[in-house]
């Protein structure tokens, strides 16, 4: 591909430009005079006397013929075709520090706009708690304050807590309670804690879903997503708004937001969530170093 300099030849960026404007062999809404005198002389009226900014320096030289520069065009069309769904959705995502776009998401399935979310922190930033191990109810108090909350969740006589405490640092637990696949969920920023049945029908079809963080909010509010789909939810509401899944919902499961003194008067028999370093309460150790799960 060859440059030129607009200054040096004016001529030739004139006929450039009308290479680029008929390269494809005509106006799509026909040829009047004009379009026909650029045609044949390659002159582009009135278009110096508007246009002489340093940009025409790019412009293609005489030496590129018609046809190859409609062929150049085709590429470039399609080229941009390919990519615009990807380029267009990372624009349009509200990304103030410029995190890297890494996503599967079909993003022309949402029921809400791009531009809703807002990137936080990388996707996968977050350690999610997968089946994590648990405690009896009568050591809790050994472990945990007395007034410490805690989501506590009950299914046909078995029962489980999980504490903020833990949950602050990793936002979700894709977990089972007696033989039920659950999502227990909180976001610290708007402090809600939901219950999900990651058990889901949309369409004809049966789910059973795996959930991660996805590092973005809407309203405020956590973004989780399905890794089968990487299609991304709003945690609060359970709902499916950007990808393959868009438009589901998520059935909630009934949930209580009580302290560790009062779960264990309720479920003697109860479970509780439980980290080996629990007694790291420094904020920089928790967020710096791993949590290791007996």
């Amino acid at each position: 591909m060859q440059l030129i300099d607009s200054r040096d030849n004016e001529n030739s960026c004139a006929k450039a430009i009308a290479m680029m404007r008929h390269g494809f062999g005509g106006h799509p809404f026909g040829e009047d005079d004009n379009i026909k005198k650029e045609r044949a002389t390659g002159q582009v009226e009135g278009f110096y006397e508007k246009n002489k900014a340093p940009f025409l320096n790019l412009i293609l030289s005489e030496k590129i013929k018609p046809d190859k520069m409609a062929y150049s065009s085709i590429v470039y069309y399609l080229f941009a075709l390919l990519t615009i769904p990807f380029v267009s959705a990372n624009a349009q995502l509200n990304n103030p520090r410029y995190i890297p776009y890494n996503w599967k998401t079909d993003t022309s399935k949402k029921t809400v706009l791009l531009s809703e979310f807002t990137v936080a922190v990388p996707k996968g930033a977050f350690a999610v708690l997968n089946h994590p191990k648990f405690i009896k109810s009568g050591e809790g108090l050994q472990v945990y304050f007395k007034h410490e909350p805690v989501i506590s969740i009950s299914i046909k006589g078995q029962a489980k807590a999980y504490p903020l405490s833990i949950l602050t640092v990793h936002e979700i637990a894709n977990d089972t309670l007696n033989g039920h696949p659950i999502l227990v969920t909180y976001c610290p920023l708007c402090n809600a804690s939901v219950v999900y049945d990651r058990r889901m029908h949309h369409k004809g079809k049966d789910h059973l879903l795996h959930f991660s963080v996805s590092g973005m909010l809407r309203n405020s509010d956590m973004v989780m997503f399905d890794t089968q789909t990487e299609t991304w939810w709003q945690q609060l509401m359970g709902e499916a708004l950007v990808g393959e899944l868009s438009g589901a919902e998520l059935t909630i499961i009934p949930s209580l937001l009580i302290s560790m003194e009062e779960f264990i008067k309720r479920y003697p028999d109860g479970q509780i969530l439980f980290a080996k370093n629990r007694n790291c309460r420094s904020r920089k150790k928790l967020w710096t170093e791993p949590l290791h799960w007996l």
